[in-house]
């Protein structure tokens, strides 16, 4: 389960590069809901630095979204963290008022526009993600900005689960640093099926790779 696997070339590359006699390479989608849901049918959103949405309905896997940081990711705490950078130049220039979230935001550049500028021309998703706390204490204090942006946020993730046709009641399992947060910004209906994580991503691959083996041979323990 290793992300930026993209297609089956890619996968068989790696599993060519280990010695055993059976490696089944994935992308990191599968193993989390398999991990998430122990196996059963139901519905992921797996928010931290990237963001997961992916499905399983009668044994069958489906995701949607996942492209990375530069072209997706939308709702992750990288993105929430850009976010909070983006208002607070937006709000800098008179766009919008100020809020407490974009000053203090702006505080923690020295209250210097510009080194948010140099900041965004080497930093990495996870250097945006850093950010994401403060946006989020900030939604939960009713801050306009940290309501926006995390508003916003969870109308991607309930998107996500329309095109996965998830059905008010279905299993929803919110994962990651920042998943469980956007529990209270979902509709109630999205809610009512949510159930706790069984398991992370590393179960899921190990109940993958005992499938696998029950497949070819007897399990012994």
């Amino acid at each position: 389960g290793l992300a930026g696997v993209m297609n089956e070339r890619d996968a068989s590359r790696i599993a060519a590069a280990f010695p055993y006699r059976h490696t089944a390479v994935t992308d990191d989608r599968p193993t989390a809901l398999n991990g998430a849901l122990g196996g059963k049918d139901g519905f992921l959103l797996s928010v931290g630095t990237g963001t997961i949405a992916a499905a399983r309905t009668d044994g069958v896997f489906r995701s949607v979204g996942g492209w990375g940081f530069h072209v997706g990711d939308q709702a992750s705490g990288s993105w929430i963290g850009r976010e909070g950078l983006r208002n607070v130049l937006l709000c800098h220039d008179g766009f919008f008022a100020h809020s407490y979230l974009t000053r203090a935001l702006l505080a923690k550049f020295n209250d210097d526009p510009n080194e948010i500028v140099a900041f965004s021309m080497s930093a990495k998703p996870g250097d945006y993600g850093a950010f994401a706390p403060d946006v989020v204490e900030s939604a939960r204090a009713n801050d306009p900005v940290g309501q926006k942006i995390i508003r916003a946020g969870a109308d991607h993730l309930q998107q996500c689960l329309t095109a996965l046709r998830f059905k008010a009641g279905d299993a929803l399992c919110l994962t990651g640093g920042v998943g469980p947060h956007y529990a209270c910004f979902l509709p109630p209906e999205t809610t009512s099926g949510l159930c706790e994580r069984r398991g992370d991503a590393l179960d899921g691959a190990f109940n993958f790779a005992l499938t696998q083996l029950g497949k070819s041979t007897e399990v012994r323990t």
